[in-house]
């Protein structure tokens, strides 16, 4: 008789149509474990019946306007308390997608996957006091020390950083991954003076700085188009356009909005350069398929991105951004550093994933 397959669950406690790196991951993550064999499902807040799936969001947006940032405290409670009560142990695996929310009987068959902290999520915060900034480190530390042996940090990077500000060590790194030919990523050089933004438009991404960018660099004349594609939030295309049509910018940059990723791809392949001034990040998926298919990568410094991928770190000023942005497209030599990106292939990450499911065995 043939040997029942096993069965897995990923859970995801944001809304899978939203996008965004964390979807990305939980949906490689979910074509992996098919392709080895295990049945898998994503559980996202799409599966909670009713309005209740609205309901734990919308506390938290309330409760972060009155008393920040307890409605991350708030919610993560909730959806916790959600999975203690209905969700079944039906499932030989279980897949997090963050640390805030795990049953504690699913604990010894779970991997947790760490892509952030709440404390990395406070730039829209205006004033928060010091007794709610030691609720929420205390927070985290506990939720960390309580599963430590469960969790995977998603870069070396973003270790390094946990580690130095908890004050803990030994955390292990599961390197997100992509299903791509990583041999035959396309030349940068073949392609127009395209540049290229890709993120959630939200104060944490910044794209509003890049338009100030663009603005120094239609100084140089030289020719150039910014496009900007990502999910409104706090920031909208109508907010971008008023700022583009002040700064006379309107035949250098266009806000296409939220295109799927199909599309995104397209236009990584005809972009020269991709740009990410974000105030953080942990990983970013964003900068690997922007990397894999010929884009030179330009951040913001000192973020928790892999090395590899990333050609240009640069603080946050116009004039050095629009100077390194000048001699990129106006270079004709190869100037994109090589990276060793074998970290990242699927057959990689299987390798690792199947060795970490048979300690759960």
């Amino acid at each position: 008789m043939e040997k029942s397959r096993k069965t897995s669950l990923i859970v995801y406690t944001g809304f899978i149509g939203n996008g965004g790196g964390v979807v990305t991951h939980a949906k490689h993550l979910s074509n992996m474990l098919a392709e080895i064999g295990i049945e898998n499902k994503i559980f996202s807040m799409e599966c909670i019946p009713g309005p209740l799936k609205y309901i734990f969001p919308l506390i938290e947006r309330l409760l972060n306007r009155i008393f920040p940032p307890i409605g991350f405290e708030v919610r993560m409670r909730l959806t916790k308390l959600y999975f203690d009560v209905f969700m079944r142990d039906n499932y030989d695996y279980y897949f997090f997608e963050d640390i805030y929310t795990v049953p504690s009987k699913f604990l010894n068959k779970s991997l947790i996957f760490m892509h952030s902290l709440k404390r990395d999520n406070l730039q829209n915060f205006r004033k928060i006091s010091k007794i709610a900034l030691n609720r929420l480190y205390e927070l985290d530390i506990n939720m960390i020390k309580r599963q430590k042996d469960r969790i995977y940090v998603v870069s070396d990077e973003y270790k390094e950083k946990v580690e130095k500000y908890y004050n803990i060590s030994n955390l292990k790194v599961f390197n997100n991954f992509i299903s791509y030919d990583y041999d035959n990523c396309i030349d940068w050089r073949n392609k127009d003076n395209d540049i290229l933004f890709v993120g959630n438009l939200e104060n944490r991404k910044n794209p509003i700085f890049l338009i100030d960018v663009m603005e120094e660099l239609k100084k140089m004349d030289i020719n150039f188009k910014l496009y900007i594609i990502g999910r409104e939030k706090e920031i909208t295309k109508k907010m971008l356009n008023k700022i583009i049509y002040q700064k006379h910018l309107e035949e250098n940059v266009e806000v296409l909005g939220k295109l799927d990723n199909k599309d995104v791809l397209n236009m990584m392949r005809k972009s020269k350069v991709f740009v990410l001034p974000s105030l953080w990040e942990s990983f970013g998926f964003v900068f690997l398929e922007a990397k894999l298919n010929g884009c030179i990568v330009i951040s913001n410094k000192n973020l928790d991105v892999p090395k590899d991928l990333v050609d240009y770190e640069i603080e946050l000023d116009e004039k050095k951004w629009s100077r390194t942005l000048y001699q990129i497209l106006s270079a004709s030599n190869d100037i994109i550093k090589k990276s060793n990106l074998d970290k990242y292939k699927r057959d990689y990450a299987i390798n690792f994933l199947v060795t970490q499911l048979k300690k759960l065995s």
